[in-house]
C-alpha cells in the first residue's frame, strides 16, 4: 500500500541540512514549497501553521515537532525538514528544534490516505525511526519511508 500510494502522489519531500534559524524562516520555506500545488498563497499556509501550533503543543519527540493543518482540496503532503543546526528559539514554548515533520491533510482525503497518514504517524512513536530521520543519511531515511 505504501508503496503504490507514493507512486500515485508525490507525498514525501525530504529536505536535509538546511539552514534555518528561526520558525518564521522554516514556515517561510514550506509555505513557498506548498503554495506551488494547491490553492492558498504562502502568507495563508504560515497562518495556518502558526494558528495550529498556537492549539496545542506540537512538539513529538527530541528536538522533533509536528507542524500540520487539515484543508480542503489541498494535496496530500509530508515534508520532512531536517536543519543543519538546533533552532534554539522556535516560540515562546518551543526550545531547540531541529526536525521538522510537516503533514498537510486535505479534509477530503480518501480512507487510504488517511489510513496512510496514520501509518506513517504511528512509525513517529518509535525511537530507532526518529532517531534515523535526526542522524541518518538521505538514503537510510528515504528507505525508512519509502
Amino acid at each position: 500500500l505504501l508503496g503504490s500510494l507514493l507512486m500515485k502522489t508525490d507525498l514525501f519531500e525530504l529536505y536535509l541540512n538546511q539552514d534555518f534559524s528561526s520558525q518564521d524562516d522554516v514556515y517561510h520555506f514550506l509555505a513557498e514549497k506548498l503554495a506551488e500545488e494547491n490553492h492558498l498563497m504562502v502568507s495563508e499556509i504560515v497562518t495556518k501553521f502558526i494558528k495550529r501550533e498556537k492549539l496545542g503543543n506540537i512538539q513529538i519527540y527530541d528536538r522533533t515537532i509536528m507542524p500540520h493543518f487539515n484543508e480542503q482540496g489541498v494535496p496530500n503532503k509530508i515534508i520532512i525538514l531536517r536543519t543543519n543546526r538546533v533552532i534554539s528559539k522556535w516560540s515562546e514554548q518551543l526550545k531547540n528544534v531541529q526536525l521538522i515533520i510537516a503533514l498537510i491533510i486535505d479534509s477530503d482525503a480518501s480512507p487510504q490516505e488517511k489510513e496512510y497518514f496514520q501509518a506513517f504517524i504511528k512509525k513517529l512513536m518509535s525511537s530507532d525511526f526518529m532517531e534515523t530521520l535526526l542522524k541518518g543519511t538521505k538514503s537510510q531515511i528515504e528507505g525508512l519511508i519509502k
